[in-house]
C-alpha cells in the first residue's frame, strides 16, 4: 500500500506544472522612479519571485541595480546617499576643478560653455554625464563586458532611444553602465551616450514602460509599474517650457496606456504631493511605491513561493552576484589623444599597488576632467586590471564662456556689459593655454594671457600678458555724483609663478602701464592725467570654496605686493570665509584692507569703497582714498531647498559692515552699513535684488546679474 502511495504522488510531481515565469517591467519618472525601489521591496517581503526585469529611464537605473543582486535595502542607501545636485546640477565639483578652470568660474560666474571646435556649438547637452557615468562605473563594476544581460544575478534588459535611427533600441549584452547611461539620458539635459558610434537619449518617449520588453524575455507574468503623475496644473501651461513639457507627457502617457494593456498585472503608484526632481524625497517615494504594491496583495500573493523554494530562490540568485574586485594592478586608458592617456594612467598609476579604492580612483578621475580638456571618464575593471575610457568634448576645445554683467547699485546709473572669455589649449605645448577676455558695454576691456608650464608634470610656468581698458570713474561730492571720468590703460607684463596644488597660486612679474584719465562732465575735481607705470608685483591668490556662484563654505585669499616705480609702493589683501553651520545655512567673513603707504594724495589709482559687498550703502566709488580697512560679517540661507536640473537655487542673504577710508574729507570717520539681499543662482549666473541703510542718512536698492560673492 505505501509503494502505491509513493508512486502515486512521484506521478503528481512529474505532471505538476512548472511554476510561472514573472517579469516586472518599471516605467521613467526622473525622481519618482525611487518608487520602483518600494515596490520590488515588497514582493521581496512576501516571497514574490522576479525572474526578469526590463525599465527605461529612471526604471531602468533602479532595475538595472537590483539585476546586479542588490537588496531593495541596498538601493535604498544608494539614492539616499547619492549626491543629485551634482549629477544633474551640470556641472563639476568645484574642488575638483584645475586652478585655472577655478579662474575661469569665478571670473565667470555662469555654468554656460559654447566650444567653437568647427564653429560655434553649444554642447548636446546641459550635462556632459561625467559624475553619473562615475557612480555607474562603480555600482557596476563587477560587470564590465557581458555577452548577455541574461548573465546577470537577475535578467534585465533596458531601452534607449537611437537618435539616429529615431527607433527604440533595447539593450541585452554589452558594458552594463553603458546602457544605464543611455537609458537614462534625457534630452537637452544629459549629453546623449554614445556606444558602437551611435548616440542615443532617454527610451521614455518611444518606450517608457517596457511590457512587451518583459514579455519577450520569456516571461509568462508581467508585472507593469505605473507611476502615476499629480494633476496638471493649468499655470505651468503658460510657459514655453510647460507647454513643450506637457506635449511631450501627452504623448509619453499614450504609449503607458497601451502597454498597461498588455500587461498581466498593473501596480499604480499614486504620486500626488510629489514632483521629478523629489530626490531628497526618496525614503518617501520608496515607502509610496511599497504601500501601492500593498493593494495588489490578494492578486499578486497568488504567486507567492513556498519559504524552502522561496530560500532557494533567493541563495541562487545571490550566488550569481559577483564580488567586488580587491585590488587593481595594471592601469589601462583608452583615449583619442595619446597624451590624455599617458596624464591620466600617471595620475593612477599610484593607485595600482593597493587594495580596490573607487572612491580614490573617481577623485582622481575627476580632477583629470577639471582641467577642461576632456569630457568623461568611467571606468570597469577585468581581472585585476583598470580600464579607463576617456571621452573628448566633440564641441571644444576652444571654449568660449559668455559674460553678462548688469550693476544696479545706483539706480539712476546703470552700467551694462556683455563679452566673453575665449580660452585655446594645446597652443604650442600640450597644457599650455592661450586665455582671453573680451567685455564691451558700460566698461570695455580686452585681456589676453599665454600661460606656459615648465613640463606637462611641473607647477612652475611662466606667463605672458597684454591689456586694454576703458571704464567710467564717477567722483562723488557726499552722496551726489559731481564729475564723470573715463580711464583708460594699455599694457603688458611678464610673470613667474607657481600653482600650490588646485587652490592656490603665487606669482611674481612686473607689468609695464599706459593710463589716461580724461574728466567728460562735471566739476573738475581730478585733472586729466597721462601717465606710464612700470610695476613689479607679487600677487597670491587662494580659490578654496564649494561652489563659484553663491558659496557655501570654503575661503578666498587675494593679496597683492606692487611697487609703482615713479611713486611708491601698495599693498591689498581681500579674504572670504564661509562656514556652513546646518543643511541650508552659512554664516560669512570678510576682511580687506588696502594702502600705498600714503594717504596724502588723491589720485586715480586710489582705492574705493561702495556696491554690494563694499559698503552697499554707498555707491559704487563713492568713497576714494589712498588707504581703507572693511570688515564684514552675514548670513546666507537657501530659502526653498530643492534639486534644479540646471542648478537653479534661491537664497536670502543679510551682512553688516564697517570700513573706513582715509584721505577721503567728505567722510572722515568709520562708514556703516547693513544689508539684505535675495540671491538667485541661475544656470546662467547669479541674479540679485537688494537694500541697504548706512550711516550719514545712506541708502539705496540694488540690483544685478553676475559676479555677488
Amino acid at each position: 500500500m505505501r509503494l502505491l502511495l509513493l508512486c502515486l504522488l512521484a506521478a503528481l510531481a512529474a505532471g505538476a506544472a512548472p511554476r510561472k515565469k514573472i517579469a516586472v517591467a518599471l516605467e521613467g519618472g526622473s525622481a519618482l522612479g525611487i518608487a520602483h525601489i518600494g515596490v520590488l521591496e515588497w514582493l521581496e517581503q512576501h516571497r514574490i519571485p522576479v525572474d526578469y526585469i526590463a525599465g527605461t529611464s529612471m526604471g531602468g537605473l533602479v532595475g538595472g541595480l537590483y539585476a546586479t543582486g542588490r537588496t531593495p535595502a541596498e538601493l535604498r542607501a544608494i539614492v539616499k546617499d547619492a549626491p543629485w545636485d551634482r549629477l544633474l546640477g551640470g556641472s563639476m565639483a568645484f574642488r575638483d576643478l584645475s586652478f585655472r578652470r577655478r579662474e575661469d568660474r569665478t571670473a565667470v560666474p555662469n555654468l554656460l560653455e559654447l566650444g567653437l571646435k568647427g564653429g560655434v556649438s553649444l554642447p548636446s547637452g546641459l550635462n556632459l554625464g561625467h559624475e553619473i557615468g562615475l557612480l555607474l562605473s562603480r555600482w557596476t563594476v563587477s560587470y564590465p563586458e557581458l555577452d548577455s544581460f541574461d548573465d546577470l544575478p537577475t535578467p534585465f534588459r533596458c531601452v534607449a532611444t537611437n537618435l539616429v535611427t529615431g527607433e527604440a533600441e533595447v539593450f541585452r549584452q554589452g558594458v552594463l553602465a553603458d546602457a544605464l547611461r543611455a537609458t537614462m539620458s534625457l534630452p537637452g539635459v544629459f549629453k546623449p551616450a554614445k556606444r558602437d558610434g551611435k548616440l542615443y537619449v532617454d527610451g521614455a518617449v518611444l518606450q517608457n514602460l517596457p511590457v512587451d520588453v518583459a514579455r519577450q524575455m520569456g516571461a509568462d507574468i508581467v508585472i507593469a509599474v505605473h507611476l502615476a503623475k499629480p494633476p496638471v496644473d493649468p499655470k505651468t501651461l503658460n510657459s514655453f517650457p510647460g507647454v513643450i513639457d506637457r506635449s511631450i507627457n501627452i504623448v509619453v502617457s499614450a504609449n503607458e496606456m497601451r502597454m498597461m494593456e498588455r500587461a498581466d498585472i498593473v501596480v499604480t503608484v499614486n504620486l500626488a504631493g510629489f514632483n521629478t526632481s523629489d530626490y531628497p524625497r526618496s525614503a518617501e517615494l520608496a515607502d509610496a511605491g511599497h504601500a501601492a504594491t500593498g493593494q495588489k496583495k490578494n492578486i499578486l500573493e497568488t504567486f507567492a513561493l513556498p519559504e524552502a523554494e522561496w530560500v532557494e530562490f533567493q541563495r541562487a540568485r545571490a550566488a550569481r552576484r559577483r564580488p567586488e574586485p580587491a585590488a587593481i594592478t595594471n592601469v589601462k586608458v583608452e583615449a583619442a589623444d595619446p597624451r590624455q592617456a599617458r596624464v591620466v594612467a600617471e595620475t593612477l598609476a599610484p593607485l595600482a599597488t593597493g587594495a580596490w579604492n573607487p572612491l580614490a580612483i573617481e577623485k582622481e578621475l575627476s580632477r583629470a576632467v577639471g582641467t577642461g580638456r576632456l569630457a568623461t571618464l568611467r571606468y570597469s575593471v577585468r581581472g585585476s586590471e583598470l580600464l579607463v575610457q576617456a571621452e573628448e568634448r566633440s564641441y571644444a576645445p576652444p571654449f568660449l564662456l559668455p559674460v553678462l554683467e548688469i550693476d544696479g547699485s545706483d539706480i539712476e546709473h546703470f552700467r551694462v556689459s556683455a563679452g566673453a572669455r575665449l580660452t585655446w589649449m594645446g597652443v604650442g605645448a600640450a597644457r599650455a593655454e592661450w586665455r582671453n577676455d573680451i567685455i564691451v558695454g558700460s566698461r570695455y576691456r580686452f585681456a589676453s594671457e599665454y600661460w606656459l608650464p615648465f613640463s606637462d608634470r611641473s607647477r612652475f610656468f611662466a606667463a605672458g600678458r597684454a591689456f586694454a581698458g576703458d571704464a567710467a570713474f564717477p567722483i562723488y561730492l557726499g552722496r551726489a555724483q559731481v564729475a564723470h571720468y573715463r580711464l583708460r590703460d594699455t599694457g603688458f607684463g611678464a610673470d613667474i609663478g607657481y600653482q600650490l596644488g588646485r587652490s592656490a597660486e603665487l606669482r611674481a612679474g612686473i607689468t609695464t602701464t599706459w593710463y589716461a584719465a580724461r574728466r567728460r562732465i562735471g566739476d573738475p575735481v581730478l585733472p586729466n592725467i597721462k601717465d606710464h607705470l612700470n610695476v613689479p608685483n607679487l600677487r597670491f591668490r587662494l580659490l578654496d570654496y564649494d561652489d563659484p556662484i553663491v558659496p557655501r563654505e570654503g575661503s578666498r585669499v587675494e593679496a597683492n605686493l606692487a611697487y609703482v616705480l615713479s611713486r611708491g609702493p601698495q599693498a591689498e589683501v581681500q579674504a572670504n570665509r564661509f562656514f556652513r553651520v546646518s543643511p541650508h545655512g552659512s554664516l560669512f567673513a570678510a576682511a580687506a584692507g588696502g594702502t600705498a603707504f600714503d594717504t596724502r594724495s588723491l589720485d586715480f589709482g586710489s582705492f574705493s569703497l561702495g556696491g554690494p559687498l563694499r559698503l552697499p550703502a554707498y555707491a559704487t566709488y563713492e568713497l576714494l582714498g589712498r588707504q581703507y580697512w572693511l570688515g564684514t560679517a552675514g548670513y546666507l540661507r537657501e530659502v526653498r531647498p530643492g534639486l534644479s536640473i540646471l542648478g537653479t537655487r534661491l537664497y536670502g542673504a543679510a551682512w553688516a559692515q564697517l570700513g573706513k577710508m582715509y584721505g577721503q574729507a567728505n567722510y572722515p570717520g568709520v562708514a556703516a552699513s547693513a544689508a539684505g539681499a535675495m540671491i538667485i543662482r541661475t544656470f546662467a549666473g547669479p541674479v540679485y535684488l537688494g537694500g541697504a541703510w548706512g550711516d550719514r542718512g545712506h541708502g539705496r536698492v540694488f540690483v544685478g546679474v553676475g559676479r555677488f560673492f
